[in-house]
């Protein structure tokens, strides 16, 4: 599943889903001996957004992109599931946003604005999600679960008047997991091999914020509550999750997890 948007304005959003096989609710059995793979891709841009705002009211235009990906989801219900084969989840999000300006003006009355700018990848190789599961990755079988979420802004002008708060953070969040049992009273099984990796990635240049022409960290002490200019990245990567529940785990195979985070500004 790919999906893409581009603006010029306001309101930048893509989503993207991937599921190669959707057992839905009830006990279902699954069982794959067959290599299976699902890829999502979700990339937004926003080029050149003005947003001023004057008087009460919230003005928005977040730049967002999420993806994700699931190579067996269970869905609802106690199920059985059975891998002998390769399965890969992968799932990759991008949001860039340029010449950002927004001018926040509020005279006795409150202005937020959103001009923050957030990539999530989320990739499972299997999901059990509700319900008592046994899930079993064999011998042959191998689970493969890849996350990347990058954001970036360049050239971002945020500038307050009176009392406002923004959201000008530039963030991305990168999940990957092999086996998720999710809730319930979970068996899983790992005989085969499993391999997790999750890498973020934030680069913010030239993103200036102020307080009637203050820097925002003069301002703050001065008492003025402006909002959130973060730049933040987080990745995480988990090669059995039990989740919630009293749940019985054993793995007689291989696991291989890697989690990356990098933030420049």
């Amino acid at each position: 599943a790919t999906s893409t948007s581009q603006s010029g304005g306001a309101n930048a959003t893509s989503n993207a889903t991937a599921i190669a096989i959707d057992a839905g609710n009830g006990n279902d059995r699954i069982t794959n001996h067959s290599a299976i793979t699902a890829t999502s891709t979700a990339t937004t841009s926003s080029n050149g957004i003005t947003l001023t705002g004057i008087g009460i009211g919230t003005y928005a235009s977040p730049t967002s992109a999420t993806a994700t990906s699931k190579a067996i989801e269970a869905g609802k219900g106690s199920d059985t599931i059975n891998n002998t084969k390769d399965v890969t989840a992968s799932a990759t999000s991008i949001a860039n946003a340029l010449n950002v300006s927004i001018g926040l003006f509020e005279y006795e009355v409150k202005t937020c604005g959103d001009a923050s700018t957030k990539a999530m990848a989320n990739a499972t190789g299997v999901a059990g999600s509700n319900g008592n599961d046994q899930v079993t990755n064999a011998a042959t079988g191998t689970i493969t679960a890849t996350s990347n979420a990058t954001a970036s802004t360049n050239n971002i002008s945020v500038e307050f008047v009176g009392g406002v708060k923004s959201n000008s953070s530039t963030t991305a969040y990168a999940s990957s997991t092999g086996i998720d049992g999710g809730t319930g009273k979970d068996t899983i099984t790992n005989n085969g091999a499993i391999a997790v990796k999750a890498l973020s990635e934030v680069d913010a240049v030239g993103v200036d914020v102020k307080f009637f022409g203050i820097p925002t960290k003069l301002a703050e002490w001065g008492g003025a509550k402006l909002g959130d200019a973060k730049t933040g990245a987080q990745s995480t990567a988990k090669g059995i999750d039990g989740g919630e529940g009293d749940n019985k785990i054993t793995n007689s195979g291989t696991i291989d997890v890697y989690a990356k985070a990098e933030a420049d500004s």
